[in-house]
């Protein structure tokens, strides 16, 4: 049952997930071009890019999102 809940989920954030990848990839992307990454934050934007572009499943998107979140420097939202 939980496995069927977390899928259930995970399906879910999919509906939004890519979106939000690709406007967190245009934030990452200005911030670059303002030249205002910290190194930790050009890391992370290297690792979102990436990551980015090797699939549409579930896990390859929230980590994408999870590393341009924070190279745009946006924390967790609560």
């Amino acid at each position: 049952r939980e496995e069927l809940v977390i899928e259930t989920l995970k399906k879910w954030a999919m509906r939004y997930l890519p979106a939000a990848v690709t406007v967190l990839k245009q934030k990452v992307r200005e911030r670059y071009t303002k030249g205002v990454l910290s190194e930790e934050q050009m890391g992370c934007a290297a690792r979102g890019f990436e990551r980015s572009e090797q699939g549409e499943g579930f896990e390859v998107q929230w980590e994408a999102w999870e590393n341009l979140r924070t190279a745009a420097g946006r924390p967790f939202p609560t």
